[in-house]
């Protein structure tokens, strides 16, 4: 007794299936790698930009900082070199007075991931 076999018979394609499977396959694997290295890249892209945020608010912190303290004073100081420390790092600055009420700042910002910045100012005190 012969079974027959009732599926649907494709037409033959003499091994042209196999190149159509691999190009797909291939540019699958092209799409998936791209969309890895492009997501590796921006999540590089976020830190960075965390890491300057939290270098700026510990900047602006500090000369927010600074100024209020040397309003209080009547007789401003010559120099000098102060710290302050904040929940994300630490800011010292180093004062030099060049006029009046108007100091040069060498600023040393370190935050708490090891992260170091050196920035100079000049500073005018409000009155």
């Amino acid at each position: 007794m012969k079974r027959s076999c009732k599926l649907i018979h494709s037409p033959p394609h003499n091994g042209f299936i196999y190149p159509i499977v691999f190009l797909l396959a291939l540019m699958f694997l092209t799409v998936t790698s791209a969309s890895i290295h492009l997501y590796q890249n921006h999540q590089y892209n976020t830190d960075l930009h965390v890491k300057k945020i939290v270098i700026d608010t510990l900047f602006q912190s500090g000369l927010e900082k600074f100024g209020h303290e040397m309003k209080q004073h009547q007789e401003p100081p010559e120099n000098g070199e102060t710290t302050y420390f904040f929940p994300d790092g630490e800011v010292i600055i180093t004062y030099v007075r060049i006029e009046e009420r108007t100091y040069f700042l060498q600023l040393s910002i370190l935050t708490k991931d090891g992260t170091r910045k050196n920035l100079n100012r000049r500073y005018e005190t409000k009155i």
